[in-house]
C-alpha cells in the first residue's frame, strides 16, 4: 500500500523531472545568446567566482566595473547565495543552467507546499507549481538572475504562516527574506516583504487583532537584522551615489483616462498575440509581453470573485500586485504612492513577479472552486483537471523553447592565457568577455556604478600612464600583488609622492603605510622618502559594524529563544 509521505516523495520527484524538462528547453539553444541582461550578469559572476576560486577572497570589492565600486555593499552582489555554488563549481556558463534549474526547483517546490498549506489535493498543487514556471522563463528572457530569488517567496510566506500557528518555526521565514537580499534582490525583498504585510493586515482585519500585522513586520525587522553585514554598506553605498529615477509628471492617485491604457497593457503582457515577447511602450513604461493559455487567463479572471470567500488576503494580494505592476497605465496609481517610499526602485512591471506568485495559488483554487461547483462525478473532474494542466504545460513549455531561438551567436574570444589587469573601453555585449581577460569595463551599465562618473583612464587613451604610478613621479613603484580586496607594491621614493591606483576612490580602503586619500577621484596614498612595502585592502567600517550587530542581535534571539 503506498502511504501518504510516498506520495509526497512522488510528486517531489515528479516536480524535479519537470523542472528538468523545462530546463532542457530553455536552455537547449544556450549557445545562441545576445539579449538582455546576460553578458552583464555573466561579468558579475565571473568576476565573483574568480575572487573566490583564484584570489580566495570575498569579493568586497569589484575593481572590473565602473572603474572599481564597493561590491559586497552592491544590491546586486549575489556570492553569499547557496546558488552561487553552481558557479564555483561549473563556471560561469555551465553554472548559469545548473542556476535556473535549482531557482525553478526551489520555486517549483515551495509553490507545491504551500498549495498543500492551502488543503489542496496533490493534482492541483502540481498544477500550481508548472505554472509557477511562467516567472522563471519571463526572467530567462531578461537574464535576471538576482530577480530570480522570488523561488523563495513561497517558503518565505508558508513558513510565516506556519509560525502562526507553531512558534518554533518562526525564524525560518525571516532567514529566508534575508536570504534574498544575500543572493542580491532588493526587488524580491520588497515584494515578499510587501506580500506578507498584506498578508498579516487582510487577516488582521478579518480577525480583528493586530497579531498577523505585527507578526509580518517582526519577520521583516528581523530579516533586516539578519542581512545587517550587507544592510550596512549597501545604505552607505546608496546614500553617496543616489539613484534618481525621473518620472513623468503625475495625473493624481485616481486617473480613469488610463483605464484603457491599463487594461492594453495586461492584454499585451498575459496575451501578446503570435510573439513570445514583443516590446512595447504604453505612457512612458516598458513593458515585456508574454503568451498565457487562454484557460489559465479565464480562470485567473473568475478568482477575483471566487476568493472573496475563499482567502481575502490572497484576493487583496492579486488586486494590489496588479494596480503596481500597471505603474503609471493604471486607473487606480498605488504605484507612484509606492514609489515615493522607494524612490530608487525602477520599473513598475517588476511586480508582475509577485503577482504571477498569487496567480500561482490562485489557479489551483479556482479550478478546486469550479470543480466542486459544477462537476460532480470524478470522471469529469479529471478530463477537467488533465484539459487545464495539458494546457499550462502547452502553454510553459512552449514559451521556454522560443526564449533563446530568435538570438544572434554571442562570439566571446576568451584568452586561455590572462594578461596583467588593466582598465579598459569595452563595447555593450563583451563585458563578459573583458572581466574573464582580466580587462575592466568603465561603462559597465551598471546602476550604481553609474553614478560615480569615474576618473579612471582607460588604457587605450593616449593619458594612461599605467594601473598605478606615482603622481610626481619621484621615485619608483613595483606591484607585487593584484586582487580584488588587496593590493601589494613595492615603493622607492627620493621624496615625498603619492602613489596613484588607476581605480575610484572609496572610504574603506586602509594601508600599512601611509595615508589613504582621495586623489582626484582615484585611488591614492601619500608617502614619505624612502624605500617601503605597502599593503592596499579594502573593509569598510560599515561592514564591520553590521556583522557586530548581526552577531549581537542573533544570541539575542537565540538566547532568548532557548530561554522560551
Amino acid at each position: 500500500m503506498i502511504t501518504a509521505l510516498h506520495k509526497e516523495k512522488n510528486m517531489i520527484l515528479l516536480i524535479s523531472v519537470i523542472c528538468l524538462i523545462w530546463t532542457f528547453f530553455v536552455f537547449s539553444r544556450f549557445q545562441r545568446l545576445d539579449s538582455g541582461e546576460w553578458d552583464q550578469t555573466f561579468a558579475r559572476h565571473e568576476f565573483q567566482r574568480r575572487s573566490i576560486v583564484e584570489y580566495h577572497q570575498i569579493p568586497l570589492w569589484n575593481p572590473y566595473f565602473c572603474g572599481g565600486e564597493p561590491w559586497f555593499a552592491h544590491p546586486d552582489s549575489d556570492f553569499f547565495s547557496p546558488y552561487f555554488l553552481a558557479f564555483i563549481i561549473f563556471g560561469t556558463m555551465k553554472g548559469t543552467i545548473v542556476f535556473f534549474f535549482l531557482q525553478a526547483l526551489t520555486g517549483t517546490l515551495g509553490v507545491y507546499r504551500l498549495s498543500r498549506f492551502y488543503r489542496l489535493n496533490r493534482a492541483l498543487s502540481v498544477l500550481n507549481s508548472v505554472f509557477f514556471l511562467h516567472l522563471f522563463n519571463i526572467l530567462c528572457y531578461v537574464g535576471s538572475f538576482n530577480t530570480a530569488s522570488l523561488s523563495l517567496l513561497p517558503w518565505i510566506y508558508l513558513f510565516f504562516n506556519r509560525s502562526i500557528e507553531k512558534n518554533r518555526v518562526f525564524l525560518v521565514a525571516p532567514f529566508l527574506l534575508a536570504l534574498t537580499i544575500y543572493s542580491g534582490s532588493i526587488y524580491a525583498f520588497i515584494i515578499s516583504s510587501l506580500a506578507l504585510f498584506i498578508y498579516g493586515a487582510v487577516s488582521s482585519l478579518e480577525q480583528k487583532t493586530l497579531r498577523q500585522t505585527f507578526a509580518a513586520i517582526k519577520v521583516i525587522f528581523i530579516a533586516a537584522i539578519f542581512a545587517s553585514p550587507k544592510v550596512l554598506p549597501m545604505a552607505e553605498l546608496l546614500n553617496q551615489y543616489k539613484r534618481t529615477i525621473i518620472l513623468p509628471p503625475w495625473a493624481g492617485i485616481f486617473s480613469p483616462a488610463h483605464l484603457k491604457a491599463g487594461i492594453h497593457e495586461i492584454k499585451h503582457f498575459f496575451f501578446a498575440g503570435d510573439k513570445i515577447y514583443s516590446l512595447g511602450v504604453f505612457i512612458n513604461d516598458h513593458v515585456d509581453g508574454y503568451n498565457f493559455d487562454l484557460a489559465s487567463i479565464l480562470l485567473l479572471i473568475c478568482s477575483y470573485f471566487i476568493l472573496w470567500k475563499r482567502s481575502k488576503p490572497l484576493l487583496a494580494m492579486n488586486v494590489i500586485f496588479l494596480l503596481l505592476a500597471l505603474g503609471d497605465n493604471s486607473p487606480l496609481n498605488i504605484w507612484r504612492i509606492f514609489h515615493a517610499i522607494f524612490s530608487p526602485f525602477r520599473g513598475a512591471q517588476k511586480f508582475f513577479g509577485g503577482l504571477l506568485f498569487s496567480f500561482s495559488l490562485t489557479l489551483g483554487l479556482s479550478a478546486e472552486w469550479f470543480q466542486a461547483r459544477f462537476l460532480k462525478q470524478e470522471k469529469a473532474k479529471k478530463i477537467f483537471f488533465f484539459c487545464i494542466l495539458s494546457l499550462v504545460f502547452y502553454g510553459v513549455f512552449t514559451n521556454a523553447s522560443m526564449i533563446l531561438v530568435k538570438e544572434s551567436t554571442k562570439d566571446y574570444r576568451l584568452k586561455a592565457e590572462k594578461s596583467e589587469f588593466s582598465q579598459g573601453c569595452t563595447e555593450y555585449g563583451k563585458m563578459f568577455e573583458s572581466v574573464y581577460n582580466n580587462t575592466g569595463v568603465l561603462n559597465a551599465f551598471d546602476n550604481v556604478g553609474d553614478q560615480i562618473e569615474p576618473r579612471v583612464i582607460s588604457c587605450e587613451q593616449r593619458e594612461y600612464k599605467g594601473e598605478y604610478f606615482l603622481k610626481d613621479e619621484n621615485g619608483s613603484v613595483e606591484r607585487r600583488l593584484f586582487s580584488p580586496n588587496k593590493l601589494v607594491f613595492k615603493v622607492d621614493l627620493s621624496s615625498q609622492d603619492t602613489l596613484i591606483i588607476n581605480q575610484n576612490y572609496f572610504p574603506g580602503w586602509h594601508s600599512t603605510q601611509g595615508k589613504v586619500v582621495n586623489s582626484d577621484g582615484l585611488l591614492g596614498v601619500q608617502l614619505q622618502k624612502g624605500q617601503t612595502d605597502l599593503s592596499l585592502y579594502y573593509f569598510p567600517p560599515s561592514l564591520a559594524a553590521g556583522i557586530i550587530l548581526f552577531v549581537l542581535s542573533v544570541g539575542f534571539i537565540l538566547k532568548r529563544r532557548l530561554t522560551e
